[in-house]
């Protein structure tokens, strides 16, 4: 393929570090998830043929840009994130969508006009609002601005409701203070039954004031509605009110949830939010939604579901403002020793943080160099300190600090520190073979490479909960590895878990042990 074609694949390889799956380990990630449940049947054989197109994938840049396009494509189901970023996402139906969301902008822009031209028109059923036509378009702008913030608030509320705001300084008091009191479960039920009436109520009178019985010709436009349209057209058009609920649909909810989804406490800063939560909270207290409390008493609550970790991975993000990308551990194993080379990939979300503090923990005697670390921001590589800040040392089991500073200034958003270790240990040592995951990462990638001069059982990895283990391990849980190549010299096994759970030790287990 000439190269002016490959222009995705390059910038596919330069942003693939920043994700550690340089070095062939994109294709111990692909291999290793081919057969997971993220892919439909079509995806892994797809999978399967770039694989043996690319054997070992150690250059990307090699690949078509339909073939990146695909994988960035799995790496988003996979890790919820793009390599490649959104601009980059295959364009298929792209064109399809600008042009669906066009035509129905002027759809939409046609309703509203439709719309204000029968109020102003007078055509209202409402007797009142048809003889005062400026009075209804009055009410209905206050009703929709009302049914504006009682959709907003709610997404507000609920998106928030488990967030710390506390570590982000710029908030204003008057969110925090609302924040402090919609956290617990019950005020939330109550504000959300309360917001539920006022909604049904804003929505009740909006659909009154703009029925319009009778009409025959669009409103606005003098145009006559076709008799193949007639009566049927306009009676659920316009005496029903769909399209006074289209209107309402767009302007006063879709659009007011799209932006508290993006900016919930922007949107508890507006005018009147706050009032708005109070009055929907009051609502409920008047007691006209007591019965639907009453229908559901004797309903049992479900279990608590704990925080999935995806969520947890992104608090963690959110909180310290960098996070774990990954974790690639690579062993192999040779006739007479052991080795490993551990890599995790720090990527900051936050610009100013003058240091990432990283722990390293070595189990069982192995010969061990320090890590080595490397700044990695856009194409560049700048300078970095760092300090071993303190060595712990229990039985067998050695634990290091170290603190990495850049040179000059302090990290950037986007910047990547790249932390590496190698070990070596005898072929048959156990303890070396455990890596406890202390913190949340993106995704964990396990991965053996043993000597076909050596004789190994099936190889496993098992993972102990270190918050429920037992001395009999009643909570391990133990998965195969599966093969993903071999070759003359070498067969390579692969383990790949997608934010994976924290404080779970992780021992691989092969020879008389596996």
């Amino acid at each position: 393929m000439q190269s002016n074609n490959r222009s995705k694949a390059r910038t596919f390889q330069n942003r693939l570090t920043r994700f550690g799956f340089d070095g062939g380990r994109l294709f111990h990630f692909l291999a290793s998830v081919q057969d997971g449940r993220d892919l439909t049947d079509s995806d892994r054989k797809r999978v399967s043929a770039i694989l043996k197109a690319n054997p070992g994938l150690e250059d990307p840049a090699e690949l078509s840009d339909d073939d990146v396009s695909f994988i960035d494509g799995i790496i988003e189901k996979c890790l919820e994130t793009s390599i490649l970023g959104p601009e980059n996402a295959p364009s298929i139906t792209r064109p399809i969508v600008k042009v669906r969301r066009f035509v129905f902008s002027i759809i939409g822009l046609a309703c509203i006009f439709v719309l204000i031209s029968a109020l102003a028109s007078g055509r209202s059923s409402v007797p009142y609002f048809s003889e005062n036509p400026a009075h209804a378009l009055v009410v209905v702008l206050l009703l929709m601005g009302i049914l504006f913030l009682l959709e907003g608030t709610q997404i507000s509320i609920a998106t928030l409701r488990l967030k710390d705001i506390d570590l982000v300084p710029s908030i204003k008091p008057s969110v925090r203070n609302l924040h402090a009191r919609y956290r617990s479960e019950e005020n939330v039920q109550h504000y959300l039954a309360g917001r539920q009436l006022f909604t049904i109520i804003t929505v009740f009178f909006i659909s009154r004031i703009c029925s319009f019985p009778d009409v025959a010709r669009l409103p606005g436009t003098g145009l006559a509605i076709p008799e193949l349209l007639s009566p049927w057209f306009s009676t659920i058009f316009f005496d029903f009110g769909i399209l006074a609920a289209l209107v309402a649909l767009w302007l006063a909810q879709l659009a007011p949830q799209f932006w508290a989804n993006k900016q919930p406490v922007r949107f508890l800063s507006l005018p009147l939010a706050k009032l708005t939560v109070r009055l929907s909270h009051a609502f409920e207290s008047s007691g006209i939604t007591d019965l639907g409390y009453a229908l559901t008493n004797s309903i049992t609550p479900e279990e608590k579901i704990p925080t999935s970790t995806r969520e947890t991975y992104n608090s963690y993000a959110v909180s310290n403002g960098y996070a774990a990308t990954g974790v690639s551990i690579r062993w192999r194993v040779g006739v007479d020793e052991l080795s490993a080379e551990v890599r995790e990939d720090f990527e900051f979300q936050r610009a100013g943080l003058a240091m990432l503090n990283v722990t390293e923990e070595i189990q069982g005697r192995c010969e061990s160099r320090k890590p080595l670390f490397q700044l990695l921001r856009g194409g560049e590589s700048p300078a970095c300190d760092v300090d071993e800040s303190e060595t712990l040392k229990i039985g067998d089991n050695t634990t290091r600090k170290y603190i990495v500073q850049p040179r000059h200034a302090a990290f950037e958003a986007g910047d990547v520190v790249v932390k590496t270790l190698n070990f070596s240990a005898p072929r048959n040592a156990t303890k070396p073979r455990r890596f406890y995951l202390s913190r949340p990462v993106r995704y964990l990638l396990l991965t053996l490479e043993v000597s076909n001069d050596v004789s190994i059982g099936r190889p496993r990895v098992q993972l102990i909960d270190e918050h429920h283990a037992s001395p009999a391990h009643d909570f391990a849980e133990l998965y195969s590895l599966d093969k993903i190549s071999e070759t003359g010299t070498t067969t390579t096994y692969a383990y790949f878990r997608s934010f994976p759970n924290t404080d779970v030790l992780y021992e691989f287990m092969w020879g008389r042990d596996g």
